[in-house]
């Protein structure tokens, strides 16, 4: 099961909008887990990169963020499941920017 288990972030780069390549173990479904991680209290805000948007929102039912908190104290874990977007306030996505001399 373990060759299942690939760290994406760490072998191919930190691009693909998710950290680790996973499979759940009930279903045998390919899972796509980010993780999130703060010093901080379970409320601590944490962003959502470019890279991270498209696939949380195209692919929610494979994707899972594990998010990390009081890091360096007592360091305790909880699973967001999808959609995210039910869990924490997303601010809408980034509009483009355009040059003064192009408007």
């Amino acid at each position: 099961m373990t060759k299942k288990v690939v760290w994406v972030a760490r072998d191919e780069g930190d691009g693909a909008g998710y950290d680790v390549s996973s499979i759940d173990l009930a279903t045998g479904e390919k899972l796509l887990i980010k993780v999130k991680t703060t010093r901080g209290s379970k409320t601590t805000p944490f962003f959502v990169t470019q890279n991270e948007e498209p696939v949380f929102r195209e692919r929610p039912e494979k994707w899972r963020l594990y998010r990390v908190f009081e890091f360096t104290a007592t360091t305790r874990i909880f699973v967001l499941d999808p959609p995210l977007d039910r869990a924490v306030n997303l601010p809408p996505p980034r509009s483009r920017r355009r040059f003064v001399d192009d408007e």
